[in-house]
């Protein structure tokens, strides 16, 4: 069986060997049908004039006339428009990454000149845009900071009633919290439709209890995708990382891993009224303690956009809600029984209401105060338990 395999394995290469040798000597002996290499185009994409038309001499003129006129436009070549380099293209091209490689969609023009300005605040936007944003989120009297260790981790106290090693929490318990989260958050476009975020916070807490304390909290990174994008509507997939940066013992973190997947929407409704909608899922990686819970956020909001001279004023509206799926949380000070309770099933909505203020299109524009805005916002919760009662936003973006 060997031998016979070695033999038709021989015979094919030496058929092809041949067939080849064949294809070469007839290649050879027939005059090439190829064009031959033209200069490269010039990067407008016109057809440059190989050879000088030939010309017509009239009898008493000495000056001779062309007898083929060239065309009053040039002819552009299809599919060779050049990649939009301007400011409206994406970061990673106008940096020199080949991510991209298609003329600009009327869908993204529209979103990032109209759309993008317009941009929710406690709900995640939808459509990818270059942003880079400094965020201040003062908030007040939270009375439940370990709750599914969605703020804090399990309380410390735990600790001295014996098989409870897994609290890492501040050792002492709480009954209000007073928080500052100062955050910087940065999105860059891979393409029109893509782009990738990152956020670092840092906290400043005044507990009641236990000390006061300051420092970086859980760095979180993602992936935004919209599958969906015209010229009145985005519909973005994301999934986000959270990573354990935060000291937990030091109330600045969770010191859990989570993913977050979520579902946005917006939708512009009228040439000045644009809705927003989003659903997330905060999934806790390897739960460290009998607390940590699985909590799903959502949110809806409108805005209405006037244009008063050379300036936008935008107010926003937007309610967001939270529903505890899994996990536990400790006693209120004051209230030792029972020692804790599960948060299964505890919903919590805020409601926000905020002001957006930018410059017009035409004013400075190109300018860094012509892609900057500023918005300011109150929320209070509207339920029986809450994260924090009050809650005040004041953000600076800059789309670059």
């Amino acid at each position: 069986m060997r031998t016979w395999t070695l033999w038709l394995t021989g015979t094919v290469i030496v058929g092809l060997f041949c067939v080849g040798t064949a294809r070469v000597e007839a290649q050879e002996k027939t005059p090439s049908l190829r064009r031959e290499a033209t200069p490269p185009l010039p990067s407008e994409g016109v057809i440059p004039v190989q050879a000088p038309a030939p010309t017509l001499i009239i009898p008493g003129d000495s000056t001779p006339t062309p007898a083929v006129f060239s065309p009053k436009k040039p002819r552009e070549l299809p599919g060779e428009s050049p990649r939009n380099h301007g400011p409206s293209a994406p970061f990673s091209t106008r940096i020199g990454l080949d991510l991209y490689d298609e003329p600009e969609p009327e869908a993204f023009e529209f979103f990032h000149r109209s759309q993008a300005v317009r941009a929710p605040s406690h709900i995640d936007q939808a459509v990818p845009v270059d942003v880079f944003r400094f965020r201040v989120d003062p908030q007040y009297r939270m009375n439940h900071p370990d709750r599914a260790e969605l703020f804090w981790p399990k309380n410390g106290v735990f600790t001295y009633f014996g098989e409870h090693d897994n609290a890492k929490g501040p050792v002492e318990a709480e009954s209000r919290v007073d928080a500052v989260d100062v955050s910087f958050y940065a999105e860059a476009m891979l393409s029109y439709n893509v782009s990738v975020w990152t956020n670092v916070p840092f906290r400043s807490l005044n507990p009641s209890i236990n000390k006061n304390e300051a420092g970086i909290g859980d760095v979180s990174a993602g992936l935004k995708w919209a599958f969906i994008l015209d010229p009145h509507r985005a519909v973005s997939l994301q999934v986000a990382g959270i990573f354990p940066s935060g000291e937990g013992i030091r109330g600045l973190g969770t010191e859990n891993y989570g993913v977050q997947p979520g579902l946005m929407w917006q939708e512009a409704l009228t040439e000045n009224l644009t809705l927003y909608v989003d659903v997330h899922d905060r999934i806790p990686v390897n739960p460290r303690s009998d607390f940590t819970g699985h909590v799903l956020r959502y949110g809806v909001g409108l805005s209405y956009l006037f244009e008063l001279g050379n300036v936008r004023v935008m107010p926003l509206a937007e309610v967001v809600g939270w529903s505890v799926l899994s996990g536990k949380q400790s006693f209120e000070l004051g209230k030792i029984e029972p020692l804790m309770q599960s948060a299964r099933g505890m919903t919590i909505f805020d409601t926000y209401y905020g002001m957006r203020f930018s410059l017009a299109d035409d004013t400075n524009a190109g300018s860094l105060l012509a892609m900057s805005d500023l918005f300011a916002s109150y929320g209070v919760t509207t339920t029986a338990n809450w994260w924090f009662r009050d809650q005040w936003r004041l953000e600076y973006r800059v789309r670059f």
